[in-house]
């Protein structure tokens, strides 16, 4: 990756690179620009374009071989706040980054904070708004819902702004992701609908057995594939945080069995699901635990979110 520059460069320059990342990789490698000082991020035709005015941080990203480039020094920032507009997710939400606070909710609409930079809750990954859109589709008034893995807590907040009258919990295994959670919560003035819950997968709720809806962004990495994940999120990050076993599903799996204990009969399980796990996630779901199992893809036809119904007894939605 050398730059082929001049010893005496001026300083008011930086550099870029140009990342391809599949549809599995791009939001790990997004928080980790962040976390290595990223000076601001693009998106552009076919990847993403991150800046440094370091080129020995540059250098860090040398694995995932994205094409370097010297750039004149301007506002990134300011191209990176471009670059993540609010969104419209579902019918009824508005997700936004810090920086716009000053852009007015649309009508009818909840406004639920995201922030880029984080890997889990960012709002932004396209099966965190068919998460959305399904909570819109299947969740009714009164149901207890619990979402594993909150983050900084968008969908939690969603379902305590929709279900008025429900039980909402929220919990994470990091206790700094449930300290945004409930910032947030506080800031949307929903703290007192959702109960955040520091626990592994569900066994803080391990008594309980009466969910309508158990929710889930869990971790999937595999232990195989370390190595298309950066080595400061690899050596320094919590593994439990990033790594779900040999094969990524060990989470996953716990999750399956502990949802299945949690909810009501003909409750529904969602969650959502790595670029190629598919049928490892679907043959999991034993058909005499589980049915009318869904593979729910997103606008380019990857599978995203996975969901089934407690066999137990039947729940038209």
């Amino acid at each position: 990756m050398s730059p082929g520059k001049p010893e005496a460069y001026p300083t008011s320059w930086m550099y870029s690179l140009f990342f391809r990342p599949s549809p599995d990789r791009e939001e790990l490698l997004i928080a980790e620009l962040w976390e290595c000082g990223t000076s601001g991020i693009v998106e552009e035709d076919g990847g993403i374009r991150a800046f440094f005015d370091d080129l020995n941080l540059a250098q860090r990203f040398a694995s995932d071989a994205p094409e370097l480039r010297e750039e004149e020094t301007i506002d990134w920032a300011q191209a990176t706040r471009d670059a993540w507009p609010p969104i419209l997710a579902g019918q009824r939400f508005f997700l936004t980054p810090p920086w716009c606070d000053n852009i007015e909710t649309p009508p009818g609409r909840l406004r639920l904070p995201i922030f880029p930079g984080m890997a889990c809750g960012t709002g932004r990954h396209p099966a965190t708004q068919l998460a959305l859109e399904a909570i819109e589709q299947h969740v009714r008034p009164g149901d207890r819902v619990v979402d594993v893995g909150t983050g900084s807590g968008c969908v939690a907040l969603a379902l305590a702004h929709e279900l008025k009258s429900a039980a909402v919990y929220a919990v994470d295994v990091s206790a700094d992701a449930l300290e945004i959670a409930r910032a947030n919560a506080a800031r949307l003035q929903l703290d007192g609908r959702v109960r955040f819950m520091q626990s592994n997968v569900l066994e803080a709720l391990a008594d309980v057995c009466d969910f309508d809806f158990v929710v889930s962004n869990p971790p999937y990495v595999g232990f195989g594939e370390a190595d298309k994940v950066q080595k400061s999120v690899r050596d320094f990050e919590p593994r439990v945080a990033v790594f779900a076993g040999e094969q990524g599903l060990d989470v996953i799996g716990l999750l399956i069995e502990q949802a299945h204990r949690a909810l009501k009969p003909g409750g529904w399980l969602a969650m959502e699901i790595g670029y190629s796990m598919r049928d490892a996630v679907v043959n999991l779901l034993s058909p005499t635990m589980w049915e009318d199992v869904r593979v729910v893809p997103d606008l380019q036809g990857i599978p995203r979110v996975v969901a089934a119904r407690s066999a137990k007894q039947r729940r038209d939605v």
